[in-house]
């Protein structure tokens, strides 16, 4: 059996990514159920600290993912674009990002400059209302994000072909 670095590292930020969405996902469970305005406000905080490790972990996925391709066509006839399971992979890969680092990050900071608002008492009358949405949307964005997870996962377990790093 034979095992590259490149795959190594991929592996390893696929962790990372399932650390970035489940403790988002934890983080924001505890902001929902946390009655403290103050400890609303924390927990956010440590949610965006968790939500800055995205970009490094997406980069990570991507060039050890386009090293994984290389040592998978090298040397063969094929390309990888004729494999649909990879190509429906790396579709699904880009939605994932979007979908975190554009709508996630939007909706966090939202959320935390109305904490902020409450907090400081120019909030809005409707305030609580537009919370609860927030924290709605924020639910609903982690499903999707661990469907797509999930999605992308299976794809790489059950694609028709094998990684580079086991052969």
């Amino acid at each position: 059996m034979h095992g590259s670095f490149s795959f190594f590292f991929h592996v390893i930020a696929v962790g990372f990514v399932f650390v970035i969405v489940f403790g988002g996902w934890a983080f924001n469970r505890r902001i929902v159920k946390e009655k403290d305005l103050h400890l609303q406000l924390y927990v956010s905080g440590w949610a965006r600290s968790i939500g800055l490790l995205s970009p490094f972990v997406t980069l990570l996925l991507l060039v050890t993912g386009i090293g994984n391709i290389y040592n998978r066509y090298l040397g063969s006839d094929l390309h990888w674009y004729s494999e649909g399971w990879l190509v429906a992979k790396l579709i699904f890969f880009v939605i994932l990002v979007v979908n975190g680092s554009v709508f996630g990050a939007q909706l966090g900071r939202k959320r935390t400059l109305l904490l902020q608002s409450i907090s400081e008492q120019k909030a809005p009358e409707n305030a609580n209302s537009v919370l609860k949405s927030f924290n709605r949307q924020f639910t609903w964005h982690y499903i999707v994000q661990f469907l797509l997870l999930a999605i992308i996962i299976f794809l790489s377990t059950f694609g028709s072909g094998k990684h580079p790093g086991v052969v």
